[in-house]
């Protein structure tokens, strides 16, 4: 048999433990998490007998009831002057947990390793073979499918029956390696079987991939609808390595419109698997589905018992600086429903237009929803009538309980946040080459600067887009004061407070601007007075790691308090 060069399945952690020679004995210290493959991995540095123990866990994004992870790691303690310390290990995963092994003295770990109380640890993890993850395959390859079959590709124990025309007219590398004329060609080295039925199909064996990502892989080349958040990157590391355009366009297409994970990971991918155009692409897709939205969702109970008239109300969430809440109530043989807004720090004159999808959720899936415009100018609600009462009883009801969902998009406020520090309008006109346009308001700025600042407006405002040659560009999906104070802080103000940081810092996610999201980011971890529970929400929303982390570390110490012998009941989400 012939057999391909590896293709290795890897990454690297890299993280800078802080203050090491205070590490109390028998305590773990982690550094942050990191999606690699659909497993999320990180590092544990522990202080066990005079001894350094550095271990490499991992944990499935979604892991099923038996998995299994083999690996190889190269874990590396970096040194002064280059000197490094490195041990290589065999490792193999079944649970959640942790694995590596002592070595370093403490004493000779200070004295060559800790540079200013700090020690930099590496480990390049190689992964061999999975099993148990990943979606349920749609396609077989196995050897039901000889007779439309006239090659065997091989990879660990599990063998796949395809076609050698398909596969070289999707990818250059099977066009070469079964047609071409070169050394590699599978006609001029592959070992054949001795039977007469396989005497035409040479074997080929892959070395260095997973069985389940060329089995995702395959179904993609074969037209399938197999990509998902949690085998995209193993199929994109083939269709990279196999040089398959097809599948790597299907994969592009699966993270612009359909992936669930963050920006900052769909372009570590798009470097890592050089996806061309992908920061300008993936940016402009980003801005196009952000959007200043939420959703409300309540279950009222024992709703038979509603008396004619009585509103019901759901609990008050706060959102974008407003105090959002639903309600229903019994009127004329009817349901009717309210959706009720509250600006945190109302001012004499404010306005916020929504439009609000609302969804009464019935049973096997038999949901109503209706879709309304509404424009609140004044404490209070949104009502309408939605079902008829009877109606509502006999589909609606899950033991007496109904489920209401409003998914709310804002599509502009005024007279909400702090007093402007800054004006972009027509007065800058000489220090401008471009005008924003957000919805009825202009926004005179600079070009260059904008683009050294954004991804985004390099990829529209740039010499080769048609947006370039435009002395206006209109921005949808935004809303102008939250542009307003988004413009504010990249042009160097100190604009944000906690009734505008949400708006600016989803206005820096849809834009792709780091040196605002950077400084949104400082202000929730060290200014913000919001409750823990908000700054939690917003961390989770945005990927605010850091924030998220003080967030848990802080609810973990107000939760030893609470149960502390003076027995104070602090509430950890207060």
């Amino acid at each position: 048999m012939s057999v391909i060069p590896r293709f290795e399945k890897e990454f690297v952690l890299k993280h800078v433990f802080k203050d090491v020679p205070s590490f109390k004995e028998e305590v773990q210290y982690f550094s942050k998490w990191e999606d690699h493959f659909n497993v999320n991995w990180f590092m544990c540095l522990e202080r066990h007998s005079d001894h350094l123990m550095l271990c490499v866990h991992c944990r499935p994004l979604a892991p099923p009831t038996k998995w299994s992870i083999q690996t190889k790691l190269e874990l590396k303690f970096i040194g002064r002057n280059q000197k490094h310390f490195i041990v290589p290990m065999d490792s193999y995963y079944e649970r959640d947990g942790g694995v590596g092994s002592r070595f370093l003295g403490c004493e000779g770990m200070e004295k060559e390793y800790v540079v200013d109380g700090n020690l930099t640890v590496e480990a390049k993890v190689t992964i061999v073979e999975t099993t148990g993850l990943g979606k349920e395959k749609i396609r077989g390859f196995d050897e039901s499918q000889k007779d439309i079959s006239d090659v065997i590709l091989v990879v660990s124990d599990t063998k796949f029956y395809l076609s050698k025309m398909y596969l070289a007219a999707q990818s250059s590398f099977f066009k070469s390696l079964f047609f071409g004329n070169s050394p590699d060609s599978v006609f001029s080295n592959a070992i054949l079987t001795d039977s007469p039925l396989e005497s035409k199909k040479p074997e080929v064996t892959l070395e260095g991939v997973d069985s389940n990502d060329v089995h995702y892989f395959m179904e993609v080349l074969y037209g399938e609808s197999a990509i998902d958040d949690g085998n995209v990157e193993g199929v994109l590391l083939l269709a990279d390595k196999y040089d398959a355009p097809t599948v790597k366009r299907r994969c592009v297409e699966f993270l612009l419109e359909k992936s669930k994970k963050p920006l900052k990971t769909k372009q570590l991918l798009a470097n890592r698997y050089h996806l061309e155009n992908w920061n300008f692409t993936c940016a402009i897709s980003n801005a196009n589905t952000k959007t200043k939205q939420f959703k409300l969702k309540h279950a009222f109970k024992d709703v038979t018992s509603f008396e004619e008239g009585v509103y019901n109300r759901s609990k008050r969430e706060d959102h974008f600086n407003v105090k959002w809440s639903m309600s229903v109530k019994r009127f004329n043989n009817h349901l009717t429903f309210f959706v009720y807004c509250e600006p945190l720090g109302p001012s004499d004159k404010w306005s916020i237009q929504t439009i609000a999808e609302v969804k009464v959720v019935g049973r096997n899936q038999n949901d109503t929803i209706k879709t309304i415009d509404h424009f609140h100018e004044r404490k209070g609600g949104l009502g309408f009538d939605i079902l008829e009462w009877e109606e509502m009883e006999n589909e609606y009801l899950v033991d007496g309980n109904l489920t209401v969902e409003a998914k709310v998009t804002i599509i502009e406020t005024t007279g909400l946040g702090k007093e402007k520090i800054r004006i972009f309008d027509e007065s800058q006109k000489d220090v401008s080459d471009v005008i924003l346009v957000v919805r009825d308001t202009k926004f005179y700025v600079s070009k260059s600067f904008l683009a050294a600042e954004s991804i985004f407006f390099k990829a529209i405002l740039s010499e080769n887009s048609s947006e370039s040659k435009e002395s206006k560009v209109t921005l949808d999906g935004v809303d102008p004061n939250d542009f307003h104070y988004f413009l504010e802080v990249l042009y160097g103000e100190t604009s944000i407070d906690d009734s505008t940081v949400e708006g600016i810092l989803m206005t820096a996610v849809k834009y792709s601007t780091p040196i605002v999201f950077r400084k949104c980011e400082e202000f929730l971890l060290n200014s913000s007075e919001m409750i823990p529970r908000k700054k939690l929400k917003l961390s989770v929303k945005y990927d605010l790691e850091e924030l998220k982390n003080k967030c848990m570390s802080e609810a973990k110490i107000k939760s030893i308090l609470s149960h502390g012998v003076y027995g104070i009941g602090l509430s950890i989400m207060s």
